[in-house]
């Protein structure tokens, strides 16, 4: 177990010791860890929002947001609200939230998508602080 908590220090410390617009592959390792490992984050409530936020992005910047939402149930998507709530003075956890609506009301995402894009480095730099906290 030591191993594994020297393995995720190591990764928050690349994710703090590299600027924005490089932490891209940074959070993408940390990513994998807590995926592949199942091991939590420092704060274990943040390791759920971590990874569905760091998913939600990438399916926007791959297939569009919309494909995100497709891959959950309503049981999902209303757990997922509930805990990104908790974030809710943070844009990324409101987009979030607003495409569930969306989904729900079978909308069009490009808005949203667009909105992901033009943030993506807002959106990283919440998942740094989510990681750091």
């Amino acid at each position: 177990v030591v191993r594994m908590t020297d393995e995720l220090s190591s990764l928050i410390e690349a994710l703090e010791n590299t600027d924005t617009y490089d932490r891209e592959n940074a959070l993408i390792d940390l990513y994998i860890f807590l995926r592949s490992q199942n091991y939590p984050l420092p704060k274990a409530e943040n390791t759920a929002i971590f990874i569905e936020l760091s998913e939600w992005r990438d399916c926007s910047l791959r297939d569009g947001v919309e494909s995100y939402y497709e891959t959950k149930d309503a049981n999902e998507l209303s757990k997922l609200e509930k805990s990104m709530k908790k974030y809710a003075q943070q844009d990324a956890c409101n987009k979030c939230i607003v495409g569930i609506r969306i989904y729900q009301e079978k909308g069009d995402f490009s808005s949203l998508d667009n909105w992901i894009i033009n943030n993506e480095w807002a959106i990283n730099d919440f998942l740094v602080e989510l990681a750091k906290e």
